[in-house]
């Protein structure tokens, strides 16, 4: 007969996030981060969810804690399961991801991260985390992206499988 049915190791369940773009005209702000995983890189500001809280709140407490700013009106744009290697155990991350066209106050640079305006056809890729060239200049226009992004433990993509979908035809 078969050999007993044998456990299989599932990653663990990992941490949520947000991601956000601040846009006015043809200029889209990334913010240089000053610490953590991504220092020295480009990146839209955000963070992790707090227990309880939801996407929408997050993205909105970050806004104000990572640049000072009060958002107003945003949309989400995309959701992507990154799985990678931290501190030599496999996890994973689902950040959701934003686009803000409203919002109060000037964003200021904080301990966390530096604001900088770019115009849409002029961000530095290359300033970036690797992954994110796959992605970016799609969710600036307003399509929609999904998936997993796989990533080895020096964050180099192993595995890309991202949809994308037209503005206003993504599912609820």
């Amino acid at each position: 007969m078969g050999e007993p049915d044998k456990e299989i190791e599932l990653l663990p369940e990992g941490t949520k996030a947000t991601a956000f773009f601040l846009t006015r005209g043809d200029s889209v702000l990334l913010g240089l981060k000053k610490r953590g995983i991504f220092k020295d890189k480009l990146l839209g500001p955000g963070g992790k969810l707090r227990e309880g809280e939801s996407s929408g709140d997050c993205v909105k407490r970050e806004a104000e804690e990572e640049i000072g700013v009060k958002l107003k009106n945003m949309r989400k744009v995309g959701s992507i399961n990154f799985f990678y290697i931290e501190d030599e155990k496999s996890t994973s991350q689902q950040v959701d991801f934003y686009l803000v066209d409203d919002w109060e106050g000037k964003p200021q640079e904080t301990e966390e991260i530096k604001p900088v305006w770019y115009k849409r056809d002029e961000i530095p890729v290359d300033q970036m985390p690797g992954q994110n060239k796959l992605f970016i200049q799609q969710i600036l226009k307003g399509q929609f992206v999904s998936g997993n992004l796989v990533l080895d433990k020096d964050m180099n993509l192993v595995s890309n499988q991202l949809v994308f979908q037209p503005p206003n035809e993504q599912g609820a």
